[in-house]
């Protein structure tokens, strides 16, 4: 974290705040206490880390419902990216397409995110296919044999990730991977994407006849060293390209807001960038009962900041654990591994701790009996967030 507040103080980086947990906004939008609670635990993390307040504010997995920017306007954001339908389905209809920052009538900017970068590394015939690329799927410990292996595994032989990594992406015998090959495909696919979008802002100036555009390339951090090895280097080789390049510039968003006032005023549409474009894969038959007990715990923990509004020592640290407790069973990353079934029962595992914690809290305050032992355990189980303040939850009067 240090070396992203390095950079960021240097002017090298741009970072956005985001929320507490990675939540599923509109899944608690008619809650607008959760949604404070989440805005407030996350911009203090931010604060924590780097020292300021930042102009950008990442909604997590784009997810945007209408109402979603009166929080962000709220918290002092200027400005905040979608998903690309969520622009061109807007109302009305943005003229420059996603080229172009928008704004809400709140005034808060929005950014429209161009979809086709992804696509262009992890699509069906993307970057990360190629063969020469290192195979990220494909682990020495279970390719190897339990004799070869002897001395290495634990006293109960679970086999699990070394890293140690030696095939490329290529299924045929010759698969053994070569850095080198894999250095010069790095920069042959670099140039293919900086001629790419090259080319696309020479046609859409061409279309609009104006040469005010933009673009936002948004793409999972996991694409950059988790899924595909070589992606660190691809993108300082893009970087390195684009300095050079006299078509293309690289800025800021927050720099790109000194013509707001010229930013076409829209209502955007419902969207997300999981599932198909709706986040339908947080709520499906698989994970739908875990938004029950999130939302009563949501109702219980506003209940309770109301009505111990004024509560020092014990029950504030409970309450405290209480908020924190509520915050991590909203994230959305437990709904969807059970959706996508990778370490479901661990998933399933962790939420519902989560939720039995607050309850336990939530049942130890109403009998007046909390115990110290276990609030300090749990306490040191998940020792994130210590700045929290369960006031968060309170409504704001």
């Amino acid at each position: 974290m240090s070396a992203f507040r390095y950079y960021a103080a240097r002017g090298s980086l741009e970072l956005l705040a985001t929320t507490a947990t990675n939540v599923f906004l509109p899944h608690y939008i008619d809650m607008e206490e959760a949604v404070n609670a989440q805005f407030e635990a996350g911009l203090q993390s931010h604060r924590h880390f780097f020292g300021v307040v930042p102009d950008g504010f990442w909604l997590p997995s784009m997810a945007y419902t209408n109402g979603i920017e009166k929080f962000i306007k709220n918290y002092g954001f200027s400005y905040s990216i979608l998903d690309t339908h969520g622009i061109l389905f807007a109302n009305p209809l943005p003229s420059k397409g996603i080229f172009s920052p928008v704004k809400c009538k709140n005034g808060l900017a929005l950014f429209p995110r161009d979809f086709s970068a992804e696509n262009i590394i992890c699509g069906e015939n993307g970057f990360i296919h190629n063969p020469v690329y290192r195979n990220q799927n494909k682990d020495w410990v279970f390719e190897a044999s339990a004799e070869v292996l002897e001395g290495f595994l634990s006293t109960d032989e679970a086999r699990v990730t070394s890293g140690f990594k030696f095939w490329n992406n290529n299924h045929c015998e010759d698969n053994w991977y070569n850095l080198s090959a894999a250095n010069e495909q790095v920069k042959i696919d670099a140039n293919i994407f900086v001629n790419e979008y090259v080319k696309k802002m020479q046609q859409a100036q061409v279309m609009l006849e104006t040469d005010n555009l933009s673009l936002v390339c948004a793409v999972d951090a996991n694409v950059f060293g988790q899924k595909w090895f070589e992606g660190i280097s691809w993108l300082e080789e893009v970087i390195r390209l684009i300095a050079k390049n006299e078509e293309l510039k690289l800025n800021f968003c927050s720099k790109l807001l000194k013509d707001k006032n010229d930013f076409q005023e829209i209502e955007p549409y419902l969207s997300a960038n999981i599932g198909t474009g709706y986040g339908e894969n947080t709520l499906d038959t698989s994970n739908s009962w875990m938004l029950a007990y999130t939302r009563k715990a949501c109702q219980r923990m506003i209940y309770l900041a109301n009505r111990f509004s004024d509560d020092t020592g014990l029950k504030a640290r409970a309450l405290n654990l209480a908020a924190k407790e509520v915050l991590l069973s909203q994230s959305m990353d437990w709904s969807c591994m059970l959706h996508d079934k990778i370490f479901a029962d661990y998933a399933e595992s962790q939420f519902r701790k989560n939720i039995l914690s607050f309850t336990t809290v939530y049942d130890s305050l109403g009998s007046s009996v909390i115990s110290t032992e276990w609030l300090t355990r749990m306490e040191q189980e998940h020792p994130l967030f210590h700045w929290i303040n369960y006031h968060s939850f309170s409504t704001k009067k």
